[in-house]
């Protein structure tokens, strides 16, 4: 089926986005980073692009209820290098921040 170009700029406008949990970062980028497309993250070495993935991987499964996508991730390491205590870390945070937006959302409603 052929679509129009108004179509076509709709259906990516229902595309989601990861968010995280930056503000500024998730503004700059129009909502957070955009799903169904390649995103380029480059910069010098220990500018924290690997952090940024890393956090990209966890953010994509935070449930829908919190503002996620409920997704799933595939963390490809070609340097050999992934540190899992860094992933720990940065899921327990996660975790924690959710955690919050929960306890935050069941005072509201007290």
């Amino acid at each position: 089926r052929k679509c129009t170009a108004l179509e076509l700029l709709q259906q990516e406008q229902e595309q989601g986005y990861i968010i995280t949990f930056c503000s500024a970062l998730d503004e700059l980028l129009g909502g957070g980073v955009p799903i169904a497309k390649v995103t380029e993250i480059c910069g010098a070495p220990g500018v924290g692009k690997t952090q940024l993935c890393m956090q990209l991987s966890v953010d994509v499964q935070i449930p829908e209820c919190f503002g996620g996508l409920d997704g799933e991730a595939v963390y490809i390491d070609t340097e050999g290098t992934f540190m899992v205590d860094r992933l720990v870390d940065i899921t327990d945070a996660c975790v924690h921040h959710c955690r919050l937006i929960a306890e935050s959302q069941q005072i509201g409603r007290a």
